[in-house]
């Protein structure tokens, strides 16, 4: 998938790999195409472009014009950015267009990638977000048992995303003290690591 949002962000058409040729998948999946390389006369395989109508990415924080910075690891957020048709950011918090240019090497995602901004503390939760909070693995290991079945997810998904109101409905649900000692224990790491 990297390899398709990285064609979709590049514009072209295909990506070309050769990790697929050691495994079964190119006979199983009829979007990967085999073919002798031009060059060398050796097979490649082809993976065609993602280009996803809309994509929804959270970033530690952007500025209202849609600069959208990570403080740590991006997971190929930038190239899901510019593959999609239209981009929605949520992040952590809005700052300034000022503060965004202090360290602007840290913009992965530009404002012209990007539709619209949103803030939404804890929106990547149970997942971490790097110097803001750690990843809930109790909740998300009560989760990941919950969907375990299409009866479960679909119990799951009424429960904790259509039975709340808003995403503010949702942490308290979750529960803001929960979430403060997430922030508490990803502040100590970051701090012991600069320490």
């Amino acid at each position: 998938m990297g390899l398709r949002f990285l064609a979709g962000a590049l514009n072209v058409p295909f990506m070309v790999t050769r990790s697929l040729l050691g495994s079964s998948i190119p006979q199983y999946n009829d979007m990967i195409k085999v073919i002798d390389d031009p060059y060398t006369s050796k097979p490649i395989a082809l993976v065609p472009a993602a280009t996803p109508d809309v994509a929804i990415v959270h970033v530690n924080r952007a500025d209202i014009l849609g600069n959208a910075q990570f403080l740590g690891f991006s997971a190929n957020s930038e190239n899901i950015a510019r593959a999609a048709e239209r981009t929605i950011i949520t992040c952590e918090e809005i700052v300034s267009t000022d503060e965004i240019r202090k360290s602007s090497c840290l913009t992965v995602i530009p404002q012209y990638a990007v539709d619209a901004v949103v803030e939404v503390p804890f929106g990547s939760h149970p997942w971490n977000m790097p110097y803001a909070y750690a990843y809930d693995l109790p909740f998300h290991m009560e989760m990941m048992d919950r969907i375990s079945s299409e009866e479960g997810f679909k119990s799951w998904l009424e429960e904790w995303a259509f039975g709340c109101e808003d995403h503010e409905a949702y942490c308290e649900k979750v529960g803001i003290d929960r979430l403060r000692r997430l922030t508490d224990i990803e502040t100590k790491f970051c701090c012991s690591i600069v320490d």
